[in-house]
């Protein structure tokens, strides 16, 4: 990529891998489409998709029946971590044609299942989980 792109949205100029206001738009624009059911995390979610600069720092609420093959690998004193595909994969960027999301496609996850509810996450380990979430994409 050169040191600055210009968007096919807007025409304005970007330095980063993506078009930083329109896609903060296409993310707000699809806030009431989902929900995590616990307004903290919905709100860490939208806050990191607002203030994502590229596809590898975007968190997404993905509900459990985009994936399968889900299985068991080991359990802790706080939950069970899984192996599973998600069928759909990461957010790679916003098809302007078709105005949905273009998608790496299927991927191999790991998953997190907390034994106790998360309606008591506060945002500290909200903050510590986004660090760990985007040092594992780095590796995909």
């Amino acid at each position: 990529m050169s040191s600055a792109e210009i968007c096919p949205e807007c025409n304005q100029t970007f330095t980063t891998t993506w078009c930083k206001p329109c896609i903060s738009k296409h993310f707000q624009n699809n806030f009431d489409k989902w929900t995590s059911g616990n307004d903290t995390i919905d709100k860490f979610i939208q806050n990191a998709q607002q203030n994502s600069d590229n596809d590898w720092e975007v968190i997404e609420w993905i509900p459990y029946d985009r994936f399968k093959d889900i299985e068991e690998i080991a359990k802790g004193g706080f939950g069970t971590i899984c192996k599973a595909k998600w069928i759909d994969g990461p957010i790679e960027e916003w098809d302007l044609e078709n105005e949905p999301w273009t998608r790496y496609g299927q991927l191999d996850v790991a998953l997190k299942k907390f034994d106790n509810s998360f309606a008591n996450l506060n945002e500290d380990f909200l903050n510590e989980s986004e660090k760990i979430t985007l040092y594992v994409k780095s590796y995909t």
